[in-house]
């Protein structure tokens, strides 16, 4: 049959400024076999506890939105890539 379908969520809060964003992804889930992993860093989950489950999400759709006023979309960015500017 068809894959599980699944949804991946990430948010953030400013409470100083009254302020977040929130970003979802849909998609088809399929677990990995930790064997496939060899020789790659594992994710680190910033939760307590083990974890031996490892799952791939093919991305269909994503959608995100801001919340609240004055966002300064280049410096809200946690990273930026500048293309087609040279490095030297």
């Amino acid at each position: 049959g068809d894959p599980p379908r699944a949804a991946f969520e990430v948010d953030h809060v400013d409470h100083e400024k009254w302020r977040g964003w929130s970003v979802v992804a849909h998609g088809t889930f399929a677990p990995v076999d930790v064997s496939e992993l060899a020789g790659h860093r594992l994710p680190r989950p910033w939760a307590a506890g083990s974890r031996d489950l490892f799952a791939r999400m093919t991305i269909t759709s994503i959608s995100g939105r801001r919340l609240g006023e004055g966002w300064d979309s280049e410096a809200a960015m946690p990273a930026r890539v500048l293309l087609g500017e040279d490095d030297g």
